[in-house]
């Protein structure tokens, strides 16, 4: 006797596509794991055991970015979403012409022409 609760009406069509979010939604049944990973709900599956540790893995893969540049991405990645195509390029263009400036560019590509790790600073 309810309805989809807390937006997801509105996010489920635009994560899964109209139709598929419609099934689910009308027939009321649960969706096991694997099923929400192939619909791309979920980035992916692990066993429980090894929940604590992948998700570490994660994050220490995201920390291995400069962060200027990660923080750039994350807030174009989120704007993106509300914005249409050619403010969006537009916002890129900008946004990356600030990001070629920073320490951090440099030093990828200083590291890339070393064939060694970056150290980022965040500046």
């Amino acid at each position: 006797g309810l309805i989809p609760a807390a937006g997801g009406f509105w996010l489920l069509p635009r994560l899964i596509g109209l139709g598929r979010a419609a099934e689910i939604i009308f027939s009321g049944r649960f969706i096991q794991a694997e099923e929400g990973e192939r619909l791309g709900l979920y980035n992916r599956v692990v066993p429980s055991t090894s929940l604590i540790s992948e998700a570490i893995a994660l994050a220490k893969s995201f920390t291995e970015n400069p962060p200027i540049g990660l923080k750039f991405a994350k807030m174009m990645l989120y704007r993106g979403l509300s914005m249409d195509y050619r403010s969006g390029i537009e916002l890129a263009g900008a946004v990356q012409a600030i990001a070629h400036g920073t320490e951090d560019h440099s030093e990828a590509i200083n590291a890339w022409r070393e064939k060694r790790k970056p150290s980022y600073k965040g500046k």
